[in-house]
């Protein structure tokens, strides 16, 4: 089971996202987890790191740009920047997201994947109640990974993801 149990309302300036990004077809076949996987054995957040201007320390997973027929979309695994850095990775894209009001939701429970798979309709619900929509004018989401709410199980084994969505008041 999975639980929104907070959300922020906040202004987030424009960020930049930095980080290895996929092309990720909307089909049951999802590369995410085993591209995380790869990106840890590679080294990625070692060199991003070491970047300076870091939004935040936490890795996320920013889902962006839903081209034409909606039939895919592109994710990058990285970290946020408050400027785009001079010395981009090799292999590592820059992407502009552009600021505004956000929610950020916090998700908690047991399963990882079950956690990550129910904070979109968990989160997406609160913006609703909250009086707010989705911004469809900043076509982004962005997953965060805290260490440490999201690295290390509090004593009852329970994790608590971020999830972040665009709003603007309907």
């Amino acid at each position: 089971m999975a639980e929104l149990i907070d959300h922020k309302l906040i202004e987030l300036p424009t960020l930049y996202a930095v980080g290895v990004q996929l092309d990720v077809p909307n089909t049951g076949n999802n590369p995410i987890p085993a591209q995380w996987q790869a990106q840890f054995q590679t080294g990625l957040f070692g060199r991003l790191e070491q970047l300076p201007g870091a939004y935040t320390p936490d890795y996320m997973g920013i889902i962006h740009s839903w081209p034409g027929d909606m039939s895919r979309f592109y994710y990058i695994i990285g970290m946020l920047f408050e400027a785009p850095p001079a010395d981009v990775p090799e292999g590592c894209v820059v992407h502009e997201l552009a600021g505004g009001p956000t929610i950020c939701g916090y998700v908690r429970g047991r399963d990882e994947s079950y956690v990550i798979a129910q904070a979109h309709d968990l989160t997406m619900a609160r913006v609703e109640k909250l009086g707010y929509s989705f911004d469809l004018e900043r076509l982004w989401l962005l997953e965060g990974y805290n260490c440490p709410r999201y690295t290390t199980p509090d004593s009852q084994g329970r994790i608590i993801f971020d999830y972040y969505v665009p709003v603007k008041r309907r």
